[in-house]
């Protein structure tokens, strides 16, 4: 009798247990489900409805007609869970978005459907950005875009999408400062990695305006001194232009076997651009190892030459708050994985035609952010073989 006791005993401990344990895992939150009458009539016409999404909440409005104002976040109903709050959807139907509605989400971009013609003053925090599918434009004091699926005539206002993320029509001014590693196997009048930048961004609709300074063997410290030739020129078109992106590129072993120098050229260069622009991002175009060159930098092998250019380059971006084209990078994967592939011209050193479209590809994906997997643009090169250098930039631009 002890026995059967006891195993009962067990048995129950045992099932409050595993009722217990049932109970907390179907336990849901107070705010899951729950949905919000935010028409002005009181009908339920428009509405809000919180959903659990894993950590955090998603919002979903819906409806139709115009909804309520609130005349500070802290009367929103839904204010409690708007910093876990990972998302808003707004369906085409509701005539506007009522204020302090999403204020104090930390989220930074919302769609808005046609059929919403405005927006409170607070409705959203105020750094958001807003993509609008409104045929007409609306007053508010946030940052807008409105969408356009055809390249408009005035820039810098319509949105279209690629691959499912918003991105604005932009007209972009590029500076390129360079030598042969950025003008070959074009010429000084009209270098290639440039010419071939320009075709690649054009290919996703892009409108690109592309500048540069380029001379054989130069490097950053004569074009950082205003009394050189070339550096003269370069201080002409800081002066009198205005770019979104300077790119620079140092001889190809002096950061290696002379980082001072380099360091301090881009220095000084960073300086005069800082002075005369108002938003340019400075990139380090790191170029890559060659088989010629590693007696030059001491180096075994082209992998090693590779990773020394890269950790200087990478040094220098740091001391300067500079962001990096590991144009290297790229090179250094075709080489190594893809031998018969020719990267180099005849003098083992310099890139060819095919070298010069790679790292064009490498400098679209990092400047402008696009994924060049998805251009169509192959120059006069086989398809399947951009396909593959494509990749190459993608990965050297993007994965860690």
């Amino acid at each position: 009798m002890k026995v059967f006791k006891s195993v009962l005993v067990i048995l129950l401990a045992s099932l409050f247990v595993f009722v217990l344990g049932c109970a907390k895992e179907e336990k849901k939150t107070g705010y899951d489900g729950r949905v919000y009458d935010i028409s002005t009539a009181g009908d339920k016409s428009a509405t809000l409805t919180v959903f659990k999404d894993g950590g955090g909440y998603s919002l979903v409005i819906k409806g139709t007609g115009a909804t309520v104002d609130y005349g500070k976040k802290e009367d929103v109903p839904w204010n409690v869970i708007l910093k876990k709050v990972t998302s808003v959807t707004v369906e085409n139907g509701v005539s506007n978005i009522g204020d302090h509605y999403f204020s104090a989400t930390n989220l930074t971009e919302y769609f808005l459907p046609s059929s919403v013609a405005s927006v409170g003053e607070h409705s959203f925090p105020e750094d958001s950005v807003l993509y609008s599918y409104a045929e007409t434009e609306f007053s508010t004091g946030y940052e807008i875009y409105y969408y356009s699926a055809e390249k408009p005539q005035e820039m810098n206002k319509y949105f279209r999408l690629i691959d499912g993320a918003p991105r604005v029509w932009r007209e972009y001014f590029v500076l390129f400062i360079g030598n042969s590693f950025t003008f070959r196997q074009g010429s000084e009048e009209n270098p290639m990695v440039p010419y071939l930048f320009g075709k690649i961004a054009e290919s996703f609709g892009e409108t690109v305006n592309v500048d540069f300074v380029v001379k054989s063997s130069y490097t950053l410290t004569k074009y950082a001194d205003k009394n050189d030739e070339k550096g003269a020129i370069v201080e002409e078109k800081l002066t009198t232009g205005q770019y979104d992106f300077i790119v620079l590129q140092e001889q190809s072993t002096t950061p290696v076997n002379s980082y001072s120098n380099f360091k301090t050229a881009v220095g000084k260069l960073v300086n005069r651009i800082s002075e005369t622009q108002q938003n340019a991002e400075v990139y380090l175009y790191a170029t890559w190892g060659y088989p010629s060159g590693l007696d030059k930098t001491s180096s075994v092998s082209v992998a090693e030459m590779n990773s020394k250019l890269k950790t200087a380059y990478a040094t220098c971006a740091k001391e300067y708050d500079l962001k990096v084209t590991n144009v290297g990078d790229a090179f250094l994967d075709i080489y190594t994985n893809h031998s018969d592939v020719e990267l180099y011209a005849q003098d083992n050193m310099h890139q060819s035609n095919i070298g010069a479209y790679l790292s064009a590809c490498c400098h679209v994906s990092s400047m402008l952010g696009l994924d060049v997997r998805n251009s169509d643009f192959n120059y006069e090169y086989d398809k399947t073989l951009c396909e593959i250098l494509r990749a190459s930039a993608y990965a050297a631009s993007f994965v860690k």
